[in-house]
């Protein structure tokens, strides 16, 4: 085979395959064109639909009336406001008496607990040719003088002692005891001198407190201090 025959079988096939392609394009677009070409009706489905007829809707209930509110209570009027006192006048001072100094009191013995002395007199001048004047005993000596006058105190039956103007305290305390205060003079022998009491309201008892006195007598001779006079104060106590 020569090489012009080869290409000439060639050419024939591919031109066999070309309207062959052709021919089957062509059937191809009739058959599309007149099935696609008229148009596809689709039946409608029927649906049947129940009307159901709805109970009419119930009326609204009338809102309620609102209560009326409660009036309020009148406020109490406030009480009237109380006049102020009219204010006090100023009281004047009253001008006080002016206090005349109290005269100079006399040197004696101790004034009584429950009263002035009214009865008690200063003992007489001592002579002009006395050595000297009376001096405060020792007070051991003092006490022993005194001791031995409470040794001789006898109370009186019957005796009784009122309560002075003013006393609020117990009257009782009036019955049962008694203070009678007294000063005794001696010498360097121990002899009384002088003796005085500060009396109180009851006789009896003034009597038995001299009448001790004079019965605790003489005592001891007091110590020698250069003095011619000793004076001893003490109190007679009367007690049931």
């Amino acid at each position: 085979m020569s090489r012009s025959t080869t290409t000439l079988g060639w050419t024939a096939r591919i031109l066999v395959i070309a309207i062959s392609l052709a021919l089957h394009a062509a059937l191809v677009a009739w058959l599309a064109s007149g099935r696609f070409s008229k148009p596809i009706v689709t039946e409608p489905e029927v649906v049947a639909i129940e009307l159901i007829e709805l109970p009419p809707e119930p009326e609204p209930e009338p809102e309620p009336e609102p209560e009326p509110e409660p009036e309020p209570e009148p406020e109490p009027e406030p009480e009237p406001e109380p006049e102020p006192e009219p204010e006090p006048e100023p009281v004047k001072p009253r001008p006080q008496p002016v206090a005349k100094p109290a005269p100079p009191k006399p040197a004696g013995p101790p004034v009584h607990s429950f009263g002035a002395n009214t009865e008690w007199s200063a003992p007489p001048a001592p002579p002009a040719n006395a050595p000297t004047r009376a001096r405060m005993a020792p007070s051991g000596y003092a006490d022993t003088v005194k001791s031995r006058v409470t040794q001789k105190l006898v109370r009186p039956a019957g005796s009784s002692y009122k309560p002075p103007p003013g006393y609020k305290g117990d009257p009782d305390d009036f019955k049962r005891q008694c203070r009678i205060p007294y000063e005794i003079v001696v010498d360097t022998q121990g002899k009384i001198v002088s003796y005085t009491i500060d009396r109180c309201v009851d006789p009896v008892l003034n009597r038995a407190a001299e009448q001790a006195i004079v019965q605790s007598a003489p005592y001891p001779p007091p110590p020698n201090e250069g003095a011619s006079q000793y004076t001893i104060y003490g109190t007679a106590i009367f007690i049931d």
